[in-house]
């Protein structure tokens, strides 16, 4: 039936590639990692995204192995992480930064703009 060796026949599943591309992502947990729960989350989401279960144009094992789609798929791993980390910590730690300079009753812009067009922060004068 098959007119060849079976690495030529056959090729890695899905669950192959996810193993292969995490062990060349090599992924190692130093000290206290910030957002950590979120950053692995992060990663999960990336793998299952770019290695659905439903892909199978891995190729032969041979050439999966010949033509390094593990690092090809590592590098699109990499770069949906990078954007969905970036767009983490700015939801982290910038944006309650600027919710804080815009917001605060004191000082804040947009405090100071509704206070001088309503009756906010003034005190109620009674007759």
């Amino acid at each position: 039936m098959f007119d060849g060796p079976w690495y030529e026949c056959q090729g890695p599943s899905f669950k192959d590639v996810r193993k292969d591309v995490l062990n060349h992502l090599n992924i190692k947990k130093v000290g206290n990692i910030e957002f950590e729960t979120e950053k692995e989350k992060i990663i999960n989401d990336a793998i299952i995204k770019i290695i659905p279960d439903d892909r199978t144009d891995f190729g032969s094992w041979r050439g999966y192995q010949t033509f390094s789609i593990v690092k090809e798929i590592a590098k699109e791993i990499i770069e949906e992480v990078k954007k969905k980390y970036a767009l983490l910590i700015i939801e982290k730690k910038l944006l309650p930064y600027i919710m804080y300079h815009l917001y605060n009753p004191n000082t804040g812009i947009i405090m100071k703009k509704t206070s001088n067009t309503t009756l906010i922060g003034k005190p109620l004068i009674l007759e």
